[in-house]
């Protein structure tokens, strides 16, 4: 399915879709999704995912809304805007994160309030230089690290993750982290404060890092 530059798909709250086996939804356009679920049909099978962005103006609203089942759930693979808040994001298939921001995105994710659990690899995977901002968010169960962010611009605060957390490049501000494990390479410009962390922060290469808290 695709959602043209230009047109809008909206699916109301109450709404459960159920996409087949390996089908993807690209938005091109807009995509608006309330309070609704959208999975595959069941018996193990993973449908594609969202497929989020080859233009400046694809933006993608999900407002309370359930991905499950999904390889990955959400990919971001150009300069669009998505906007997660109070949402669930689970159960993506082995090897695959939550969700995916190639290297060739540029535009921002913004998350907030949202539940993270179950994934492949990592909740999120993300390189290059889209801008991601979390917000009050849980996550656990990641099949792997919670966040694995290479050379990103990034805004967190208030997140609670269960697995550790691997930053490389990155830039920006981390404040009310509680976690495990925060391993940091080749940082130039990042502050952190308020860290409550069961595990250690280790890492290389770091030039510009300020710790608060």
């Amino acid at each position: 399915l695709v959602i043209p530059h230009g047109q809008t798909l909206t699916i109301h709250d109450g709404v459960s879709l159920r996409v087949a086996d390996s089908v993807t939804i690209t938005v091109d356009g807009t995509l608006d999704a309330g309070s609704s679920t959208i999975s595959s049909v069941g018996s193990g099978s993973r449908w594609g995912g969202l497929m989020i962005g080859d233009n400046a103006v694809a933006t993608t609203n999900l407002l309370g809304t359930q991905i499950v089942e999904a390889a990955p759930l959400i990919t971001m693979d150009g300069p669009a805007s998505v906007n997660i808040v109070d949402a669930i994001l689970s159960r993506s298939a082995a090897g695959e994160p939550l969700i995916r921001v190639t290297l060739s995105s540029s535009g921002d994710i913004s998350i907030v309030n949202t539940m993270f659990s179950d994934g492949g690899s990592f909740c999120i995977e993300a390189q290059g230089p889209t801008q991601i901002s979390i917000t009050a968010s849980i996550m656990s169960t990641c099949g792997g690290d919670s966040l694995w962010l290479r050379s990103t611009p990034l805004s967190i605060s208030a997140l609670e993750v269960e697995d550790g957390i691997d930053l490389a490049g990155v830039t920006g501000t981390i404040s009310d982290l509680t976690g495990t494990n925060l391993t940091l390479f080749n940082i130039d410009g990042l502050e952190m404060e308020n860290l409550e962390l069961d595990g250690s922060i280790t890492g290389i290469d770091n030039r510009e890092l300020i710790i608060n808290g």
